[in-house]
């Protein structure tokens, strides 16, 4: 994964994001998929019923790369 984050970064990446069914769904092989993404570094932003259906929430989980993802020598924004 790591390999992966620093491509992202070199391509001015700033975070990441992913998509899993929600803990409100207490759905066993989930669980296993929200710890993975937990341990790498993935943080729980928020659910929405309305993404999939009240009975599939979904969680989504946010990571940062990293402060200065766009900084010097990176892709610059608007073209700067």
């Amino acid at each position: 994964m790591a390999k992966a984050e620093d491509a992202l970064k070199r391509q001015g990446c700033r975070y990441l994001i992913v998509k899993t069914l929600s803990e409100t769904a207490d759905y066993e092989p989930y669980e296993r998929t929200r710890k993975f993404y937990k341990s790498a570094g993935f943080e729980e932003l928020v659910t929405l019923t309305e993404m999939w259906s009240p009975e599939n929430p979904c969680l989504i989980m946010i990571k940062s790369l990293g402060a200065g993802a766009m900084g010097a020598g990176g892709p610059q924004p608007n073209g700067a």
